[in-house]
This record gives structure tokens, sequence and C-alpha cells, in this order.
């Protein structure tokens, strides 16, 4: 996995600095933040996460208590610092290396396929 490659793991560790500031500052866990940012994308995004230990399990429940919803400017203020903070161009290297990558079945390539089918 190349975001872990030696090279990238600084970098991307850097940018957790920033995303521990802002959950600190919403009384969260890093985990919670990230859970939370994945349900205020829309209603049919679900986040699916994974642990075996109780204590995680809590952790992760605790992500519905914390709102991220654009309906408060102050909540709207702190989703735009963790999307800035992880931005895709911020993130050093692939999500995954050149095998794997050929194997991803992606809605943009399911578009693209779509497109090109529908102009012939």
């Amino acid at each position: 996995m190349p975001r872990f490659a030696p090279a990238a793991w600084a970098a991307n560790l850097a940018l957790l600095y920033g995303l521990r500031a802002l959950a600190e500052e919403v009384g969260a866990t890093t985990a919670q933040l990230a859970l939370a940012w994945v349900f205020s994308q829309a209603e049919h995004v679900l986040g699916i996460p994974g642990t075996t230990q109780p204590t995680y399990l809590h952790d992760n429940l605790g992500a519905a208590d914390l709102m991220l919803s654009p309906a408060q400017t102050a909540q709207t203020a702190q989703t735009a610092r963790l999307e800035a903070a992880v931005a895709p161009q911020r993130v050093a290297g692939h999500r995954h290396g050149a095998a794997a990558q050929a194997e991803v079945d992606t809605e943009a390539r399911r578009r693209s396929a779509l497109g090109r089918a529908g102009r012939r």
C-alpha cells in the first residue's frame, strides 16, 4: 500500500496532528470525527467500522452523537477544516499499488465506460 510506504508515511502522519486538534475541539476522538464525517456526507452513505474490541465499539458508537451537518455555521466551519486537513491533494502516495488499482472498479471508471458506449 503506497500510502504506508516510508516516503509517504511521514507526510501522512503529519496530517494526523490536524485531525487530533479538531477532534479535541469538538470533544471527540479522531475515530469518532472520521466516522461522523462519513455519516454527514449523505443519507445514502453508511460507514461500516470494524472492531473486535468493546472499547473501540463504544468509541465508534460515540460518532453518532457528533453532528457535522451544515445546519450550523460552527459545524460547517469544522467540516470544512476537516476536509481541508485530509484533502486528496495533501495525502501522499496512491491508495493502491499499480496491480491492485487495475482491479478496482470505481464509479468514475463505470461512468467513463458508459459515456464511451453512448457515443458509439
